[in-house]
């Protein structure tokens, strides 16, 4: 069923509840069908009637509580696969966890509930009902298959004399299993030599069965097959990853399951995965791009702010430059006639000839030259928003510490308003990877970390990035003092898909796809938690030799000297976004602080100002913070602020600037456009 047209039922004695949820859900989910009940029996009867997809049920109810309610839900055999989301004013205490999950419950929100969570509960409760009916139609179906096959048995048993025809259809019924099944079936000896294989196995190699009997399976298996076969005489149950040889040559990757039949001989299944391989390789690109996704305008944001003021310095200077020539030619002139030209120029030498016309113009045309590449970076920084470049198939040796420090500086936004960043390198050799691969993975790593830490609490917190070698393996490791994972969790962390972040943070896939990479490379990733303390992953690799790449130092911004008027306060914790549009400011009273808490103690004695021009993310305090204050302390200044940014790239700041009338202002932006915001406020505050 899609999500448009699922079925829900809520019940909550309260009418206004249910009026405020029909709302939400008419516009979060169109299409979709709202039954409501006011008490808990009328929401049995109509769960029975209807059959939805999910039920909103209240607790605190008169006559039946929603305990009772959802007790009574799971006892009935048609009802109980239907999901019940608890959705109360009582909070999230432990103690009513406890109940509502002991009642039956599968879900637990407080009112009012997030729209987004109760959707993207309700989407997954629709999907848990369907699992959940597929599993009782499974189980019926097998109940239904072994009450079947007990008869015959049971047949078997009372007729004595049916007993070898019996045996011979049993016979025929595994041939026809055997020949027919979806996957490949191979019977070897204890030597690995084929006895048998089904059709399905001969698809898959290209051989006929009487090809296909007595080889070896070193003959069709590319990787050498005795450390197998050590593994399978010793252990219970084999299932691995093996690449199969073709008749033609070609390979394909498969899923091989072995068991020891009673005979002695082994049975092997074989399924060909080279498709799931395949979306596993989507998949490993889908959550590289969600994870860039979240933290592309973090990087803008970096690029953005020395971008801005060399933009600002650059595009001051073009515009300065004529202006300045044409001055310091008429003051040569009138200097020249009250000297006398002769007696000027003999004083003045060479340098009067690097004031020409032609030479000033040059001057211009290089600075403009300056600028056109910075509107070039300008582009690029505006499209940036993926991390794509796979390279799955080419392995070169890799330097571990480079890998780190490119995950590092992609993923410091998400770090540095949480925890202080700790290095601890030692000397490494390389690894013989992908780059861009490895590179992903600890950019996974470095953002998990970031996300078990709360912003607002930087000076208690760290993630230490160390790195060691040992032996002919080297090791990396990103320990955090977040809030660590659950034990129960801890065997599931790795599982496609689970996640304990909310809705829209990650994929769950990231940690899955980190630990598939690295394990291809022959290592290992190794987790350690304990919960209120923090999180430690160690990855293992083997090594490879390799030096370091050299690094490229940042160019060095150009100053300039713009030109507005008014009294106005800067609030910027980069130095040199401050210093530039103090001087493109200059003529006026103009106040600049580097951080929200100065300018919270300014204008808490100081409110005369035309305008405030404030960055958005600043450690500690920031814009939306400052901006907070302000429309609840000082309204009216809270209007005279415009916000600057390189990219409000956290949920809750697109969520707040989406909600103000106030300008905003993203770095690098236009000169022109600053100016009109600035003079368009000096204006309106009555200069």
């Amino acid at each position: 069923m899609g999500i448009n047209t699922l079925k829900i039922l809520a019940i909550d004695d309260q009418r206004d509840n249910l009026i405020t949820l029909r709302a939400v859900l008419t516009d979060a989910l169109q299409g979709c069908t709202l039954f409501t009940a006011l008490d808990g029996l009328s929401g049995i009867a109509l769960a029975r009637s209807e059959d939805p997809d999910a039920i909103l049920l209240d607790i605190i109810m008169p006559g039946m509580d929603g305990f009772e309610v959802c007790r009574r839900l799971k006892a009935e055999e048609r009802l109980r696969d239907i999901p019940v989301i608890f959705l109360t004013a009582l909070g999230t205490d432990r103690e009513t966890h406890v109940k509502a999950l002991e009642a039956g419950g599968d879900a637990f929100l407080a009112k009012p509930a997030n729209e987004l969570e109760l959707v993207a509960q309700l989407r997954a409760m629709a999907k848990l009902k369907a699992a959940h009916r597929m599993q009782r139609f499974e189980r019926d179906e097998l109940t239904a298959l072994v009450a079947e096959r007990t008869h015959e048995l049971e047949l078997e048993l009372a007729e004595r004399k049916r007993v070898e025809q019996a045996l011979r259809d049993s016979e025929a019924n595994y041939r026809s299993l055997f020949e027919h099944a979806p996957i490949g079936i191979l019977i070897a000896d204890q030597q690995s030599f084929y006895l048998d294989a089904n059709e399905g196995m001969c698809r898959l190699l290209g051989y006929s069965r009487e090809e296909l009997v007595g080889l070896h399976a070193s003959n069709i298996v590319a990787p050498q097959i005795e450390p197998a076969r050590e593994a399978i005489r010793t252990s219970t149950g084999y299932f691995r990853e093996w690449q199969f040889v073709r008749k033609d040559g070609s390979t394909f990757t498969a899923e091989v399951a072995v068991m020891k039949m009673p005979n002695g001989n082994l049975m092997a299944t074989v399924q060909d995965i080279t498709e799931r391989k395949r979306m596993e390789a989507q998949l490993a690109q889908s959550d590289r791009l969600s994870t860039m996704g979240m933290l592309a305008a973090g990087v803008a944001h970096e690029i953005n702010n020395p971008l801005s003021y060399v933009l600002f310095n650059l595009e001051s200077l073009t515009d300065d430059l004529p202006r300045l020539g044409s001055a310091l030619r008429s003051s040569l002139d009138i200097m020249g006639k009250r000297m006398g030209q002769k007696e000027w120029a003999a004083a003045l030498g060479p340098e009067l000839e690097l004031l020409t016309p032609a030479m000033l113009d040059d001057i211009l045309a290089r600075f403009k030259d300056a600028l056109g590449g910075i509107y070039r970076i300008k582009d690029v920084t505006r499209g940036l928003g993926t991390f794509s470049r796979v390279d799955e198939t080419r392995l070169l040796p890799v330097n571990l510490m480079d890998v780190i420090e490119l995950a590092i500086n992609m993923a410091f936004n998400e770090i540095k308003y949480r925890a202080r960043l700790v290095k601890d390198y030692g000397q490494l050799s390389s690894v013989l990877a992908s780059e861009g691969r490895l590179s992903q993975v600890f950019l996974n790593l470095l953002v998990n970390a970031a996300h078990a830490i709360d912003e607002g609490a930087l000076d208690k917190h760290q993630i230490l990035v160390r790195t060691w070698q040992q032996g002919e393996e080297v090791f990396a490791e990103v320990r955090d003092t977040g809030r660590g994972i659950a034990p129960q969790n801890l065997p599931r962390i790795f599982e496609p898909f689970y996640t304990t972040k909310e809705i829209g943070v990650g994929t769950g896939l990231g940690l899955s796809i980190s630990k598939n990479i690295i394990e291809g490379y022959g290592g290992r990733i190794e987790v350690r938690s304990e919960l209120g303390k923090g999180t430690s992953v160690i990855v293992r690799l083997p090594i490879r030799r390799l030096e370091r790449a050299a690094t490229v130092e940042p160019p060095i911004p150009v100053e300039a000297e713009p030109k507005v008027r008014g009294r106005i306060l800067i609030i910027d914790d980069e130095d040199g976004i401050r210093h530039a549009m103090v001087r493109m400011l200059k003529g006026h009273t103009v106040v600049d602080v580097a951080s929200g808490e100065e300018a919270l103690k300014l204008l808490e004695s100081d409110q005369r100002f035309d305008l405030i021009l404030c960055d958005v993310m600043m450690p500690t305090l920031s814009g939306v913070e400052l901006h907070e204050w302000l429309a609840q302390t000082l309204p009216d200044l809270a209007k005279q602020v415009v916000f600057i940014t390189g990219g409000a790239f956290t949920p809750r700041a697109q969520e707040y600037l989406a909600s103000v009338d106030n300008p905003q202002l993203e770095k690098p932006f236009d000169m022109n456009l600053f100016r009109k915001i600035v003079n368009d406020h000096i204006k309106n505050a009555g200069h």
